[in-house]
């Protein structure tokens, strides 16, 4: 899988953010006007949500839903092979917020706020990528 780390925050039409819609093809494009649309692959388990062009969140799907696959590429940022919420802060440290739903960190070496999403067993559910506020 291409770097999504390394597409998020870059304008569509990069080559950061080509890597990652090749790598997720076939696509399918949601639009939310006036200015966001959504462009994912349901049988790839992931979602890419553009701003006027500019890629500001990236969902994977790490469990299944009823419109998503699992992922099964490679995580990002070391979480490949992370299940729950311990392994998670195992490898990604002291959380800067975190509850029985989420954690959330802000990983300023790589630019992005990741927010790790579980669900009653705390099993990760899902995982987002945005670019760190500025």
């Amino acid at each position: 899988m291409a770097d999504v780390v390394a597409a998020v925050g870059k304008v569509q039409g990069t080559a950061e953010v080509v890597a990652v819609l090749d790598a997720i093809a076939p696509v399918r494009v949601s639009e939310d006007p006036p200015f966001r649309r959504y462009i994912g692959s349901p049988s790839k388990g992931i979602d890419l949500l553009f701003e006027k062009e500019l890629l500001i969140s990236v969902q994977i799907y790490t469990q299944g839903t009823r419109t998503f696959s699992a992922y099964s590429d490679e995580l990002p940022c070391g979480l490949q092979g992370a299940k729950s919420q311990a392994d998670v802060h195992r490898v990604l440290g002291t959380p800067t917020e975190s509850s029985n739903v989420s954690s959330k960190y802000s990983l300023h070496e790589l630019g992005i706020k990741l927010v790790a999403t579980y669900d009653s067993s705390l099993n990760m559910r899902l995982l987002s990528i945005g670019p760190l506020d500025k």
